[in-house]
């Protein structure tokens, strides 16, 4: 009977650590609650090519009425979300080409590509 109470003696200890708070442990916050989604937006993907089809790093490409403007990656590819719904004029600009203007619709919750040559400015 004596072991019995040893066993007892020397369990109850161990609980009641595995179960106290741990000081370095972060409490568990609550899942942050999702943004309302954007019902007149959608997004552009625009893909800037040279005279010979390869991409064009560091171009500014601008959406002006949606008051954007990135530069385009080592892949020659940009990406702007939650451009609103509607016709826009999308300018690109490079040093050493001339600057390209077009026009392009976004569509609600869709994504729009456009494909940009470049063409090389006179010297």
């Amino acid at each position: 009977m004596w072991h019995r109470a040893l066993l007892l003696t020397f369990s109850l200890p161990v609980l009641l650590v595995a179960q106290s708070p741990q000081p370095n442990r972060p409490l568990p916050r609550p899942a942050p609650e999702a943004p309302p989604p954007e019902t007149n937006m959608g997004h552009l993907r625009v893909h800037v090519v040279n005279p010979m089809g390869a991409p064009v790093d560091e171009a500014w490409v601008s959406v002006p009425k949606a008051g954007r403007t990135f530069p385009t990656g080592e892949t020659g590819d940009v990406v702007m979300v939650a451009i609103p719904v509607g016709d826009h004029e999308v300018v690109v600009t490079k040093e050493g080409y001339k600057e390209h203007r077009t026009s392009t619709r976004v569509e609600k919750g869709r994504t729009t590509v456009l494909e940009v040559r470049l063409a090389v400015a006179a010297k």
